[in-house]
């Protein structure tokens, strides 16, 4: 299994150590990078397994395991219904990804990419037509990642929890 046919399945309540071990690591190297998006509180253990209890959490999964972990909504998000700025579409019929985070040695091998390449996929057999996100301003792994996917910075957004802030927000049309 490679790169080219890794395979993208829902994750499952067996995952959540490794996908834990993903995201903590991810929270490191965020902070080496001079990012603050995911500080202590967030994400949290618990985040992690509701969304895997959710049905809401996916998986890439290549022979060293979980090589990537995220979730893909085709529901609306909260903090999206007030957004300094304009989504390119006023239809509420979008997907969200949230928490992407790649294993620290599978970084660099286009894993991010083919997750949002897969979660396009969800989102259109979902009926959605674009699909939204989210990063902090200091994030530039996500930032480059956007970019190169075509998504539209269309302003910003607050979560209620102070902890998460103001995000820069994304759409692509489907």
């Amino acid at each position: 299994m490679s790169i080219s046919d890794p395979t993208f399945r829902r994750a499952l309540p067996a995952d959540a150590d490794e996908v834990w071990g993903i995201i903590c690591d991810a929270k490191a190297d965020m902070l080496a990078r001079g990012s603050v998006q995911w500080g202590d509180n967030y994400p949290l253990r618990s985040t992690i397994d509701d969304d895997v209890a959710g049905g809401n959490a996916w998986v890439i999964e290549c022979r060293r395991g979980v090589a990537a972990y995220g979730v893909v909504q085709c529901a609306d998000e909260q903090a999206y219904s007030s957004i300094d700025g304009a989504w390119l579409t006023a239809d509420s019929r979008y997907a969200v990804v949230h928490r992407l985070a790649v294993a620290s040695d599978c970084r660099g091998q286009g894993y991010a990419s083919s997750f949002i390449d897969r979660a396009m996929q969800l989102a259109r057999g979902c009926g959605c037509l674009s699909m939204r996100a989210d990063t902090a301003a200091d994030n530039q792994a996500m930032l480059a990642i956007f970019a190169r996917k075509g998504f539209v910075c269309c302003g910003k957004i607050n979560y209620a929890e102070a902890s998460r802030g103001e995000r820069l927000a994304f759409e692509l049309m489907l």
